[in-house]
């Protein structure tokens, strides 16, 4: 262990006599001051200086230790530089990251997860180790050639997650196609982002579209300006006939535009049993 150790003595009544050891270099300083009973800026100033001298030199020689370590383990230098920004400089919570998620993953800075539990595979920023955000870790890990990653445009056009980040292989492109067949599964056919709503009868409450299609849920639309029912039907007949909701809906609009109707046409959608 390395320690400071500090003498003090009084060479006459008006004189100290300071000795200062360094255990591990040996190296000694040496300084004699005036005594001054109250006020004593001269002794404060140099005590203060060597002792905070010596810390800031401990602690540097701590961190040079520690970074050689790591640096040794196989952690460049790049990103030795970037956890200790992460980690405000701290080099023991640094040192317990790399422990933690191993030299590989910190170098990368990412890693390939099962995204919720769906057991679909995409890349994504491992955030203690690094500043990406998972598009950017997606990007450099199909330019360091760790992995491909499948365009969005190949992906299910009913999969809610169609982004840049989601691993190239045959397997895991089979397990979307799969995934994304079955409409109850929570990221395909707008489940998580879509829910159908209407308060004012209790008949009603609130679920996914594929619980929706599930449980035959039937649809009444009707303009409010006219009170014209404009369809009535399952959830599923309405889904499948968008071109003939957006038309009949197009001819509310125009139809009390052209009548100059003080209340304004719109669809108002009542979901039930």
């Amino acid at each position: 262990m390395r320690t400071l150790v500090i003498e003090i003595e009084t060479i006459k009544n008006d004189v100290f006599n300071i000795d200062i050891f360094d255990s591990e270099t040996g190296d000694v300083v040496h300084k004699e001051i005036d005594y001054s009973p109250s006020v004593h800026p001269e002794f404060d100033n140099w005590i203060g200086s060597q002792l905070y001298g010596w810390a800031e030199m401990e602690q540097e020689t701590y961190m040079d230790k520690k970074q050689n370590e790591l640096l040794e383990k196989g952690l460049t230098q790049e990103k030795y530089d970037e956890l200790m920004f992460l980690w405000n400089d701290d080099i023991d919570a640094v040192y317990s990251v790399v422990d933690d998620y191993g030299v590989d993953i910190c170098n990368r800075g990412y890693e390939i997860f099962d995204y919720d539990g769906t057991r679909l595979l995409n890349i994504e920023a491992v955030v203690d180790v690094s500043t990406l955000d998972d598009r950017e870790a997606a990007r450099k890990a199909e330019k360091d050639g760790f992995c491909k990653i499948i365009p969005p445009e190949e992906l299910p056009t009913n999969f809610d997650l169609r982004f840049f980040g989601w691993v190239d292989t045959p397997e895991n492109r089979k397990a979307i196609e799969e995934y994304c067949k079955d409409f109850k599964n929570y990221y395909c056919c707008g489940n998580s982002g879509r829910r159908i709503y209407e308060p004012s009868d209790p008949k009603n409450h609130t679920t996914t579209v594929a619980d929706a299609l599930k449980e035959n849920i039937v649809v009444q639309l009707y303009d409010t300006g006219t009170g014209d029912e404009v369809f009535y039907g399952s959830l599923y007949e309405l889904l499948t006939n968008k071109e003939q909701f957006t038309r009949e809906a197009t001819d509310i609009a125009i139809d009390g535009k052209e009548w100059g109707d003080t209340t304004p046409s719109r669809i108002t959608m009542y979901v039930g049993y």
